[in-house]
């Protein structure tokens, strides 16, 4: 179990607990809780975990230099503002994977530049991150390498146009 692997290996480095969907906060709570040399740590697609993990890794991860939170939609803007303001956040996290967390807005921006070594961030698919959110992350932080998309707009449907009143607006028949 997750308590057992936290109680007796207090010098993992790496946890990878990639698409693991049913990994509850409290299950990770007892994991962080014994492993605090953790280095780079994966929970992509972990889609039960909220904010309070995020407020464990920020008491119990001080090392932690590598975070992949991608499509893991419950993590908001005030789990990443512990994450950012922790020890961990602001001094050693050199990596953090944000893609496809849906809750996640340009308030998160500044928590995001509290991480003086962080190099690269990754915010593909963060539809409430702005054009104007990644322009003043980049203009605080010029080194940072930061990875989003914005997808272009949909075309509007033409009103009189039955032939295109059948398709979706993404759809639109050339």
């Amino acid at each position: 179990t997750l308590t057992e692997i936290g109680n007796n290996c207090p010098n993992l480095r790496t946890l990878e607990l990639a698409k693991l969907i049913y990994l509850s906060d409290r299950g990770f709570k007892n994991l962080v809780k014994g492993c605090n040399n953790l280095e780079k740590m994966d929970l992509e697609e972990c889609q039960s975990i909220t904010d309070t993990s995020l407020i464990q890794i920020s008491i119990h991860c001080p090392y932690l230099q590598s975070l992949t939170l991608s499509n893991c939609e419950r993590i908001s803007d005030e789990g990443l503002r512990y994450l950012c303001s922790s020890y961990a956040g602001q001094t050693q996290l050199r990596e953090l994977e944000l893609d496809n967390c849906k809750l996640i807005t340009d308030a998160s921006i500044d928590h995001i530049l509290q991480g003086r070594q962080l190099q690269r961030v990754d915010l593909y698919d963060c539809l409430r991150i702005t054009r104007n959110g990644i322009k003043h992350l980049k203009t605080r932080r010029s080194d940072l390498i930061v990875h989003a998309y914005f997808p272009p707009d949909t075309p509007p449907v033409q009103q009189h146009d039955p032939v295109h009143n059948r398709v979706c607006r993404c759809c639109v028949l050339l």
